[in-house]
């Protein structure tokens, strides 16, 4: 779990301004969005959700392994996409509110360090 992201929000700052005359402009711009949406995810998301479970993911890391797996790799081969309005841990409404958040974190971000 990373849990330096403001080291990593300044190094894809810097990153960016040390290849803005690059040729690869438009794909640097498009990986450095990438990365901030992960480091969005990492705050807003996977830290308060490990903090919130610490006891259950810690007693059950080796289930969630299995299970993870067997999800990736067995339940959805081959099925139709599943309903997910009714999910109680990570729900639509959060995953919508991350999409917006997220893409007002990248682009503020972007924004203040590009011109």
């Amino acid at each position: 779990m990373i849990t330096n992201n403001d080291e990593w929000k300044n190094n894809v700052i810097n990153f960016l301004n040390n290849h803005k005359n690059s040729e690869n402009h438009d794909f640097i711009v498009g990986y450095c969005c990438h990365i901030l949406s992960d480091i969005h995810n990492n705050t807003t998301l996977w830290i308060p959700f490990k903090q919130k479970y610490a006891d259950e993911i810690e007693i059950y890391a080796a289930e969630i392994e299995k299970q993870k797996d067997n999800i990736l790799n067995i339940w959805y081969a081959g099925k139709e996409r599943q309903d997910l309005t009714s999910n109680e841990v990570v729900t639509v409404e959060i995953i919508m509110n991350f999409i917006k958040n997220a893409v007002d974190f990248v682009a503020l971000t972007l924004q203040e360090h590009l011109n």
